[in-house]
Parts: structure tokens; C-alpha cells; sequence
């Protein structure tokens, strides 16, 4: 069969093609790996799927690549139905986290290998192979074996390998949890700037809430096989829709007001009994409403602060952490909640333990789920 002139195969493209999921369930047996998920990357968009071990991530991107059958559900590439098609008739690249490269071949040959549906000349193979890996900064190294890598470039040969026939969908299971916080970093940006470059769309598994924040365009934030949230990072960081988001996406305390008033469309006030301080929020009230607040975005201030609501505390505890100094303190109803204050700010005679002090929060810096 000649792929290029099946209609049915999703088509190439130098850029990146819309993907989207319809109520996309996997069942093994009764269990639920992923119930009904759907959502629509667009072309050239970078969606990181974020979650812990087990929540349907990975599985949703076997789905998604061919390698897993849905229970239900479909799979669309550019427009195309491609829940039934094998995965070498999908026309999109992968990268595993173990890299899964072939170590009798040489670098060449395990990028080139990813061209062998396509059927192109031997010397076409080579000269796409090292365009391949020149874009991922590895010209020169296709004699070498895998053996004879780092990780890192072992990594940038996986990469150079999905990409040589350039797919309009990339796929990414965790790819650089192998690498050390340093390369890891590093191979960020990289992806980052490649995918600026190329403008494939790039669906990329992480349990990393870094990775996912710094890297991608939107973050769907799974739990129990279904997606909590999604959204740009700043948005899902900033304005998470339930407890498990506002926890899962770096530290946050949680406050649970005895009153909360309605003051606006998105707008409320929170009561700690005489006490009230203003936060943003959905526009119906959630049922046992809950104050979700970064750390961070706390501040210690005089109780005559000018127009700020603030509400008494007792310290309990203080704990240096380098740049910054972590306050433990509790409220005067037995709410307990962490204050990270700049080292400049903190002063050791006036903020030790049992000291009675006051804080507060911007309006926009905390968030009722």
C-alpha cells in the first residue's frame, strides 16, 4: 500500500495539526484508567498532561499514539478520525522515556529507522537522518552507538528519531525523567526553542508541575483518569478550580471561613469570625468552600495598614530556607498555614516563636475552591 496517496492516513505537515479527544475511555476490566476525557489541542499548541502515577496520563497517550485501543471514544488528527488506524498510519512521532533506541545500530541508523514506513533511498534516509540530528545539536555523532552517549544525547537521538520525517503531532511520555536536574533543566529550554522553531504540536506527559509550568502552553491537570483542569499555567497555578489543583501545583494552604459573602460576579469576602478578607472565586459558591492562598502571596502587615483586611495569627515556628524564611502560624481558630517571607524581610527579635502578628493577601492571590 502506498501511505502517501491513503486517504485514511493523518496527513504530514513542516507544521503542527490540531488534535482533539472525544470522550476518550479506556476500561481494564471495570476499572476506569481514563473515564470520557475530551479536549482539543490546537495546531502548534504545547499541552502537557500533569498528574501522579496512575492518574491516565500515560495511557492517554498510548490511546492517543495507536498503541492502546480505547474502550470508547475517539482519536482526531488534522480533522481526521483516527481512533481505528495503527500507529505507523497516524503519522506522528514519539518519544518514550526510556528512549527505546536500538543498541546494534549506530546513531544514523536509529534516527533513519524512523523513515522505514516511508520507504525513501538509502542515501535520502542518511541525508534526512543527519538534518535530524544536526536540529537536536548532534551533527557529527551518527557513527557513534548509544552505548557511547550521555544520557542526554541519547535523549536528543529519541527526539531526532520522531521528528526526521517531520510528524505535525509529537508525542512525549516523560522523556527526561532519566536526566539529572541539571540536564533536565537544560533539555527544557531545548524543547522549548524547538518546538518554537518547528510549531509541531506537542502533547507531553509529566508528574513534574515545574516542567509543566515552565514548558507548556496549556496544562490539563488529571486525576483518576480524568482531567481536573486546563489551562494556561498561569491560570491553573493562579486560579485553580478545585483543592486537588491548588495542592498538586506547588505548596498552598487552605482556610476554611466560618461566612463567605458574594461582592461582585467573581468576587467575595471570607469571614474568620470578626475578621474578613476579600477573594476571587468561581461564580457559584462551592460546597465547603475552602480559601486556597500560595504561601508566597502572604504578607506580614501592621493591623492600621491602610485599606488592607488582615487577619491576627500566632507564630509558631520559624524555619530559614535560604532565600527565604518559612513562617508556621496559626490562626485564632486553630488554622494552621505556611508564610514564606524574604530573608531581607525577616527580622529574628521581632518574629520568634509565640509572637502575635497580623497578615494578609492581595485580592487576586487567593482563590475560593
Amino acid at each position: 500500500m502506498n501511505l502517501a496517496t491513503d486517504r485514511r492516513t493523518a496527513k504530514s505537515s513542516s507544521a503542527g495539526a490540531t488534535l482533539e479527544v472525544r470522550r476518550l475511555t479506556k476500561r481494564f476490566g471495570a476499572f476506569p484508567s481514563v473515564n470520557e476525557v475530551s479536549w482539543t489541542a490546537e495546531a502548534g499548541e504545547f499541552i502537557a498532561l500533569l498528574g501522579s502515577s496512575g492518574c491516565g496520563k500515560s495511557t492517554s497517550l498510548l490511546m492517543i499514539a495507536g498503541l492502546l485501543m480505547p474502550t470508547s471514544g475517539e482519536v482526531l488528527i488534522g480533522g481526521s478520525d483516527v481512533t481505528t488506524l495503527p500507529p505507523e498510519r497516524r503519522n506522528i512521532g514519539m518519544v518514550f522515556q526510556d528512549y527505546a533506541l536500538f543498541p546494534h545500530m549506530s546513531v544514523l541508523e536509529n534516527v533513519a529507522f524512523g523513515l522505514r514506513m516511508r520507504r525513501p533511498s538509502r542515501a535520502d534516509a542518511a541525508v534526512l537522518a543527519e538534518r535530524a540530528l544536526e536540529r537536536v545539536g548532534l551533527a557529527g555523532l551518527g557513527g557513534r552507538t548509544p552505548a557511547a552517549l550521555s544520557g542526554g544525547q541519547r535523549q536528543r537521538v529519541a527526539l531526532a528519531r520522531a521528528l526526521v520525517y517531520e510528524p505535525p503531532v509529537l508525542l512525549m511520555d516523560e522523556p527526561l525523567g532519566a536526566l539529572d536536574k541539571q540536564l533536565r533543566e537544560q533539555m527544557q529550554h531545548e524543547l522549548r526553542k524547538l518546538h518554537r522553531e518547528l510549531g509541531v504540536t506537542i502533547i507531553y506527559v509529566t508528574h513534574d508541575q515545574r516542567e509543566a509550568l515552565t514548558m507548556a502552553d496549556r496544562i490539563a491537570v488529571m486525576r483518576a483518569g480524568r482531567i481536573e483542569q486546563i489551562g494556561t499555567p498561569p491560570a491553573v497555578f493562579s486560579r485553580p478550580e478545585t483543592r486537588f489543583v491548588a495542592s498538586f501545583l506547588g505548596d498552598c494552604c487552605f482556610l476554611r471561613p466560618t461566612k463567605v459573602e458574594a461582592v461582585g460576579e467573581t468576587s467575595w469576602h471570607v469571614h474568620f469570625g470578626e475578621w474578613a478578607l476579600p477573594v476571587r472565586g468561581p461564580r457559584a459558591l462551592p460546597n465547603e468552600p475552602e480559601v486556597a492562598i500560595r504561601p508566597h502571596e502572604i504578607r506580614i502587615c501592621a493591623p492600621d495598614d491602610a485599606g488592607s483586611a488582615v487577619l491576627p495569627v500566632t507564630l509558631l515556628d520559624v524555619v530559614f530556607e535560604g532565600e527565604t524564611f518559612e513562617y508556621l502560624v496559626v490562626t485564632r481558630d486553630g488554622q494552621n498555614l505556611s508564610v514564606r517571607v524574604p530573608a531581607r524581610e525577616h527580622h529574628d527579635t521581632e518574629r520568634s516563636p509565640g509572637a502575635e502578628m497580623f497578615i494578609s493577601w492581595p485580592p487576586d492571590a487567593a482563590w475560593l475552591v
